[in-house]
């Protein structure tokens, strides 16, 4: 009963209001992992803006917002919510092709970017996002089975 309570207690730690807008992307990626990537990098706070200047849930530069978007021929604001869950799933997507479909690589470069992993130090901060990105991917996927495995 206690591992109910505590796997009902961290799959709480993600907001459902974002939960819809995740999945109505329609990508392949896990709208979990989708979850897992937005606690990390903004504690799903949608105002949240980095000290480098990246912005809202999936802390989205305005440059490659801008880059994403011209790409995509499609008009995004990253201060809205959906429009940045979005254009932060498109580029992940973006990077899993760039990287050949290496997860790893692709949440390390989505945190400091394709030049950033050219770096030690890029590498060193990659990697610790990484870890954290995939903690929460844990926790996220086993609350998940356990609360839907009862239902």
């Amino acid at each position: 009963m206690a591992i109910v309570l505590l796997l009902v207690a961290i799959y709480s730690q993600f907001p459902l209001r974002y939960w819809l807008t995740v999945r109505s992307v329609g990508t392949v990626i896990d709208p979990l992992l989708v979850q897992s990537i937005i606690k990390s990098e903004s504690n799903f706070e949608p105002e949240a803006v980095s000290s480098a200047g990246a912005v809202g849930l999936m802390q989205i530069m305005p440059s490659t917002a801008e880059w994403l978007c011209q790409m995509l021929d499609v008009e995004k604001d990253i201060y809205h919510p959906e429009d940045n869950i979005y254009l932060g799933i498109k580029y992940l997507e973006y990077l899993l092709k760039m990287y050949d479909g290496d997860l790893l690589k692709s949440l390390m470069a989505y945190n400091v970017g394709p030049a950033g992993l050219e770096t030690e130090s890029g590498r060193n901060s990659g990697r610790r996002y990484l870890k954290r990105v995939m903690n929460y991917y844990a926790l996220y996927r086993i609350a998940y089975f356990w609360i839907h495995a009862f239902e």
